[in-house]
């Protein structure tokens, strides 16, 4: 194993964004934005620290706040991990190792790691291996419906003779759509609720980063969806609906009208995310593309029996 420089890591937070949109690996959860985000809604402060180890590698990390506590983490609502400067894979134990210089010159222990998709996944005592779900997007509008799965073509055919619309969320609309998303994540068991103000900077970014679009029976809105992009990469961040418009299935006309805005936009890969309940799982996976896993571990640097 190759020893690791004792240069103090330095912070590259200020030039990130656009050093990271080289960067293979790193996609909108890793993101300055994202992070500034989450730290306006949770509190705590977004960094990204360079690392010699023994090559360059960034660490973005959120410190302090509800979810960093007493220290940081590196993984805060979406995926964290390390990513070295040569676009080089690194496993999760590479990454920890390096997980130790930041909390060495921080004087601070990293909470949690969430690693990026496609991570190897070695077997760990503490380790959580998640799965998720990478669906390809095309420019070509005829190739979109015939690449979805029989079950998610009809739904989006059922939608459509429902007369659902779908389309950015109006002005106006921000706390109906807020409380679709509450509802529903009361309703699936999620362990946590959105924080409205995370909701609204989403619909106020103006359609670059981050996007809100919903879905609608007549005037009234019927179901909502978020998503983040960045550097040709889309992430399904999360969704609510009303219960009794399931049967029109707003949610799959939603997810079809975002993977063909995001392929008219030319990104190429949507990230549809982990999900608790096999019910979210099946929906994913009508979309085709392919699955990746991730891990999430607590206290990653501490010693496992």
């Amino acid at each position: 194993m190759p020893s690791v420089t004792s240069a103090s890591p330095t912070d590259a937070t200020a030039d990130w964004d656009e050093l990271a949109a080289g960067l293979p690996g790193v996609g909108p959860y890793q993101t300055r934005r994202w992070g500034s985000v989450v730290a306006d809604a949770f509190g705590g402060t977004f960094r990204v620290l360079r690392v010699t180890d023994p090559t360059p590698r960034y660490v973005p990390i959120l410190e302090g706040g509800q979810l960093g506590g007493d220290g940081f983490c590196c993984g805060h609502l979406g995926y964290g991990g390390v990513f070295d400067a040569d676009g080089a894979p690194l496993s999760r134990a590479d990454q920890i190792r390096t997980i130790a210089v930041v909390e060495r010159a921080l004087g601070r222990p990293c909470r949690r790691l969430v690693t990026g998709p496609g991570t190897a996944a070695e077997p760990a005592s503490g380790a959580d291996v998640r799965e998720t779900r990478l669906v390809p997007l095309t420019a070509r509008a005829d190739q979109r419906l015939p690449s979805y799965r029989s079950r998610a073509r009809r739904a989006v055919a059922k939608g459509v003779r429902a007369a659902l619309t779908a389309a950015p969320l109006a002005a106006g609309e921000l706390d109906r759509a807020a409380e679709l998303i509450w509802q529903t994540q009361a309703r699936v068991g999620a362990a946590y609720r959105t924080p409205r103000p995370l909701i609204a900077s989403l619909a106020d970014d103006g359609q670059d980063f981050g996007w809100l679009l919903g879905c609608r029976q007549g005037a009234e809105l019927v179901a909502v969806s978020g998503f983040i992009r960045f550097a040709g990469q889309a992430v399904y961040l999360f969704n609510g609906w009303r219960q009794d418009a399931a049967a029109v299935a707003p949610n799959y006309l939603l997810m079809h009208e975002a993977l063909s805005r995001f392929g008219d936009l030319g990104d190429h890969r949507m990230d549809l995310g982990y999900s608790h309940r096999q019910s979210l799982e099946e929906f994913k996976r009508t979309w085709s593309g392919t699955s990746a896993q991730f891990v999430a571990v607590d206290a990653p640097t501490a010693p496992r029996g």
